[in-house]
């Protein structure tokens, strides 16, 4: 191309990670099921199509959990991915295969997609940012889902990369005019440069905890550490709480996932080889309904009351009735939140992503419930990025031997995954109004260029 060509594309030369559940023209989009090999896309997705045109250069696409609803990544086609700071860790799902490679510095910048964490839990677990848009703002066509059809609590895709400079690029991207000529169902949103530019002061509310789930020593000093950041540069920092928190993951979100009661994922994976994190799932949801009622009864017995609420979920929804009334109560709690971030003047949220860093190997399964600090902003549709501020320490380390709660099955998996966690990343997790990307870009910008976080450091090799 001449050099005279090469200012009308912004991203040129950049290589392009993909999410494999994305159309990516002669490739398969699998989602990790064996079914669907063979099934060659036909052309790219309109994000993947309008990032070639501005010049960047897809070069992989990159490893998801079977099915996609999992925070782990594995699948019989193309195996288990690890953690590059510790391939005995998981490096987060579903686009945990993203969330390696750019925190392995084998990309710098990709696509990804979140309907319950599945950028940010990567993400953070990575030492990479990455950000969830509003669901609406970015086309939907050509990316893949385990739960078509549903449209409670939406997937949107999103990018990830290694610096949030990347993830304002690809934003820009998805906000110009080729991706509304691409697909003229979305809003013509353009980027605004001016909210991402501004130096206004804002009232930024911060919380450590919501909701059931216990919180580590790390993760509630990586929100911490973001709070001193961002009130040093003349940022308000106040107490928020979220109200009903436990709504989001216990209700909302599961009823959404599986209203037809897991009917579309089971046939999705119908004769395949199951990897580890979703047999357990597929089995139960396989049951006929009767049975699959006596059975997460017996379930909820041996397990905390909130768990037992997301595992009765699984039973679907049972009438349109039902589904509208739900989906009328979501609309009413949304707006209670929204009316209290403007009756409080915040302009953001500052949370921890995950209560835990990168789990070990398998354990995800046993502590779906970690998700609740991301899924919230999935249910919500509010934008939502996280940026790594620190890392474990011993100290982290001693503290949760003392005072993490084993308070229940779920907490004591997560704490003995917090042994031995000294050195892997921490993140904070911003959070804004719906469609304010700008505004959380700006203070993931802000917050990144004062943290003294290093990327994981790879030897060349000669």
């Amino acid at each position: 191309m001449p050099v005279s060509d090469r200012g009308s594309k912004p991203l040129f030369g950049i290589p392009l990670s993909v999410k494999e559940n994305e159309d990516v023209e002669g490739y398969c989009a699998t989602l990790g099921c064996t079914r669907r090999l063979g099934v060659i896309s036909e052309k790219n997705s309109p994000r993947v199509q309008v990032l070639k045109d501005l010049g960047a250069i897809p070069f992989i696409t990159t490893n998801v959990p079977q099915g996609l609803l999992s925070f782990s990544c594995a699948n019989p086609i193309y195996g288990v991915t690890t953690n590059p700071w510790n391939a005995k860790r998981e490096p987060g799902g579903s686009s945990g295969g993203e969330g390696a490679a750019i925190g392995s510095g084998a990309s710098v910048f990709g696509l990804g997609s979140d309907i319950g964490g599945s950028i940010r839990i990567p993400a953070s677990w990575n030492g990479v940012t990455g950000i969830k848009p509003t669901a609406g703002r970015i086309s939907a066509v050509g990316r893949h889902t385990s739960s078509p059809g549903q449209t409670m609590v939406k997937a949107t895709a999103g990018p990830l990369a290694s610096t949030v400079d990347g993830l304002i690029m690809a934003m820009r991207a998805f906000s110009s005019k080729q991706m509304f000529l691409e697909d003229p169902s979305i809003p013509q949103q353009f980027f605004n440069e001016e909210e991402l530019l501004s130096e206004r002061p804002l009232t930024i509310g911060v919380y450590y905890t919501a909701g059931p789930v216990e919180v580590c020593a790390a993760a509630k000093r990586a929100v911490k550490e973001a709070a001193d950041v961002l009130a040093s540069r003349g940022h308000k920092i106040v107490p928020y709480e979220l109200r009903d928190a436990e709504l989001c993951s216990t209700k909302f979100f599961p009823a959404a996932v599986f209203g037809d009661g897991g009917a579309h994922l089971v046939n999705l994976l119908y004769g395949d080889e199951l990897s580890h994190d979703i047999s357990p799932l597929i089995k139960l949801l396989s049951l006929p309904l009767l049975l699959k009622k006596a059975l997460n009864k017996i379930i909820s017995f041996a397990v905390v009351d909130y768990a037992a609420e997301v595992i009765k979920k699984n039973e679907g929804v049972a009438s349109v009735n039902d589904w509208c009334i739900l989906q009328r109560e979501l609309q009413e709690y949304i707006h209670l939140v929204i009316s209290d971030w403007k009756s409080e003047g915040i302009d953001a949220v500052l949370c921890p992503p995950m209560p835990v860093p990168a789990m070990p190997l398998g354990d995800p399964q046993l502590a779906k419930s970690a998700v609740s600090y991301c899924v919230t902003w999935n249910v919500l549709n509010f934008p939502a990025g996280v940026v790594p501020v620190t890392r474990v320490t011993s100290a982290d380390e001693e503290a949760d031997k003392k005072n993490f709660p084993p308070k229940d099955m779920f907490h004591r998996v997560l704490k003995r995954g917090l042994t031995n966690s000294a050195g892997l990343p921490m993140a904070a997790q911003i959070v804004t109004l719906p469609y304010q990307e700008e505004l959380c870009l700006r203070i993931m910008k802000e917050l990144e260029s004062d943290v003294s976080f290093q990327p994981l450091q790879r030897p060349l090799h000669t």
